[in-house]
């Protein structure tokens, strides 16, 4: 059997807590969300096998388990990380192309670090750098 998807285990999450009732069944649920009872039935049969057998069953007794699985769910979603940009306020940190290489290639005694390697960042902060001293240049003919 697959995993029921994400969003609609969410629908019928909100919908069960929606209803005011100490009992809701999978045909109260149909009438509400607008699904037959068999769908919503075969949906939840992960979290309680026996719900298509019994007609009259209890969906706030599977409830906890519903709102469990969004929780495992929303933990198991991967992290990305989130993506620097080289804006204008890093750009104008650094008055031009040789201030930028100082700062970030060299050694404290003003020396080259050879083995010093920009970051991604960094490098579109630099290509910002020489995309302006271009735009200089061309002013000045």
């Amino acid at each position: 059997m697959a995993k029921p998807k994400k969003t609609v285990i969410a629908n019928y999450v909100r919908a069960i807590k929606k209803i005011k009732r100490k009992v809701v069944t999978s045909e109260m649920l149909a009438n509400t969300i607008g699904v037959y009872p068999e769908i919503i039935d075969e949906h939840l049969t992960y979290f309680e096998p026996l719900i298509v057998m019994d007609p009259n069953f209890n969906l706030l007794n599977i409830l906890p388990k519903l709102e469990k699985y969004l929780e495992d769910l929303e933990k198991d979603k991967p992290q990305f990380p989130t993506q620097e940009y080289a804006t204008k306020k890093r750009v104008e940190e650094y008055e031009s192309i040789i201030d930028f290489l100082y700062r970030k290639m060299t050694l404290p005694g003003g020396l080259l670090d050879r083995k010093a390697t920009l970051s991604d960042v960094d490098l579109k902060i630099l290509k910002k750098l020489v995309h302006e001293e271009e735009l200089r240049r061309k002013k000045r003919k």
